[in-house]
């Protein structure tokens, strides 16, 4: 899969340059260079990942769509190795890791090249976005059967335990995107990512809010 997705987005990102080129070359040096900085876009995003997770991203970008994103995700997976008759703590004992009970960590800090592109409507637009990223991963293996203790007060616990390895690794963050710039300091994203990695990979969904310098005020 790596082998097959690092060529794909070498060959995006050298078209698109190829494009980008073409358009921005039509415009003036001066004008250019201050179109660049009074028209950045410089905003926040925070929302949640599924499968379970959160996502928190800063993005900068500029008027030809270049620009650069710094996203720290985290994701709880089902385990890989999960036994298919595996039961999670029931009762209150369920509140005290319902996330990561029997599940994988991911945790991943991108450092992304992105590229956007504005739709018929100025609101909206969708974007691709790559580059490497720092993963920190906690896999959950050897599962051991074991009897389920309950507890009528506090519920059953899980009848497995297992360990969890934890280990670093470097990966390759990719990102599809669609955005709705609602006014100039609010807007919603929605994205498919993935994080490839010779630890842990793996793809979500991401449902951000963003807050900050979203697009311009004179934008229809």
């Amino acid at each position: 899969m790596k082998k097959k997705l690092v060529p794909a987005f070498i060959f995006f990102g050298i078209m698109v340059i190829r494009m980008d080129a073409q358009s921005v070359s039509e415009i003036p040096a001066g004008e250019r260079s201050i179109r660049q900085f009074i028209n950045t876009h410089i905003y926040l995003g925070l929302g949640l990942s599924a499968p379970i997770g959160g996502a928190f991203a800063g993005s900068v970008i500029l008027t030809s769509g270049w620009g650069g994103s710094v996203t720290w995700n985290v994701s709880y997976p089902s385990a890989k190795n999960l036994p298919s008759d595996f039961k999670r703590s029931s009762g209150f004992l369920s509140f005290l890791d319902v996330v990561g009970e029997g599940k994988d960590k991911i945790s991943a800090l991108s450092f992304r090249v992105l590229k956007e592109f504005p739709m018929r409507s100025k609101k909206l637009r969708w974007g691709l976005e790559a580059g490497p990223s720092l993963v920190f991963t906690g896999v959950a293996t050897n599962f051991v059967r074991v009897p389920e203790p309950c507890n009528p007060l506090f519920g059953c616990g899980a009848n497995y335990t297992y360990e969890t390895i934890n280990s670093n690794s470097l990966g390759l963050s990719l990102k599809g995107k669609f955005e709705m710039a609602i006014s100039r300091p609010f807007g919603l994203e929605i994205g498919l990512t993935s994080n490839i990695n010779s630890k842990r990979s793996y793809f979500g969904v991401d449902f951000l809010i963003m807050l900050g310098y979203v697009r311009d005020s004179m934008e229809r």
